[in-house]
């Protein structure tokens, strides 16, 4: 009888040899996606150059905690999902940054 409570994943290959360190598995899965989610970040917002900075940022931050990611049986679905949730935090990122730099701006005295 199937265990219907379980989330076990059959994982792909490639996803588990990232996870696992494999430096090739991560030029794989950037090569194989990169384009994707390049055109659908485009979708999203405007700025080649944002789509490009968050696509290599992704790529970076999913390098870095590889260890705390979860095994996933669809890779590109999942790049998607999170390139969309990494491009929505920029908007909050910027506005929090130009708010924090205009409220420490030194304002020059005017005496009357």
């Amino acid at each position: 009888m199937e265990n219907k409570g379980s989330y076990a994943v059959d994982e792909c290959p490639v996803w588990r040899n990232f996870r696992a360190g494999d430096a090739i598995a991560l030029a794989t899965i950037f090569n194989e996606n990169y384009d994707s989610l390049y055109y659908y970040g485009k979708k999203l917002v405007r700025d080649e150059d944002l789509v490009k900075d968050c696509v290599q940022n992704l790529f970076l931050k999913i390098w870095t905690t590889r260890h705390n990611l979860m095994a996933v049986k669809y890779v590109r679905p999942y790049l998607l999902k999170s390139l969309r949730r990494h491009l929505g935090d920029f908007p909050t990122r910027i506005f929090l940054s130009l708010y924090k730099r205009r409220r420490n701006r030194v304002r020059p005295w005017r005496g009357h």
